[in-house]
């Protein structure tokens, strides 16, 4: 059927692996506790920067390929790694987020929300969220390109650079410079590099 989350060829291929399927999880030394991270409704997000010490990002298995057909809705959940306990980031109809990761010191979650072609943050002591880069005027995504972009006018982004000492600011690219951002959004962002970059291009 269209309206199957995978197409039918991929899932002969991956027929046979689905009877072996591997989960992480984690193990307390002293008490030999097990949590689960994953299943077969939620998996560990591939960003690098998406597990820490004590936390862990995991998203719901959406297909690609088919969530214009299946109008799938993705959700991406923080979960503690000392006890299981899951917060919810985001939840909307597939795509809605990518880059998301946790910041150097834990102190906040970072997203790329398609919807409105921003980046947020999820500050973890208060539990509050917010939108810290909509005073920039460069586009900070790129163009998809082939049927998905007939499909949705949202672009992937160009990216989180990295994020300076004790998370006091984050740096994002636009297509030909750095911003640099105050992920408690107490000042302006700031083009780090001078807009060198896009002079130049």
């Amino acid at each position: 059927s269209y309206k199957d989350k995978v197409i039918y060829q991929k899932q002969l291929g991956t027929q046979s692996l689905d009877d072996f399927q591997r989960y992480y999880a984690t193990v307390e030394a002293k008490t030999g506790k097990v949590i689960q991270l994953e299943d077969l409704d939620f998996s560990i997000n591939e960003m690098d920067a998406a597990i820490s010490n004590n936390y862990a990002i995991i998203q719901s298995r959406v297909s690609d390929d088919e969530f214009y057909w299946n109008k799938d809705v993705k959700s991406v959940y923080l979960i503690n790694l000392n006890d299981g306990k899951r917060q919810k980031i985001i939840e909307s109809e597939y795509p809605n987020s990518k880059c998301e990761s946790i910041s150097p010191t834990e102190k906040f979650v970072i997203w790329y929300d398609m919807r409105d072609n921003q980046y947020h943050i999820l500050d973890l002591k208060t539990k509050e969220a917010r939108c810290i880069s909509l005073p920039i005027t460069e586009p900070l995504r790129r163009t998809q390109r082939g049927e998905a972009d007939k499909m949705s006018t949202s672009g992937l982004p160009y990216g989180i650079a990295m994020w300076k000492a004790d998370d006091k600011s984050v740096i994002v690219y636009d297509r030909t410079d750095l911003w640099e951002i105050d992920p408690l959004a107490s000042s302006q962002p700031k083009n780090a590099t001078n807009s060198k970059g896009k002079e130049n291009n």
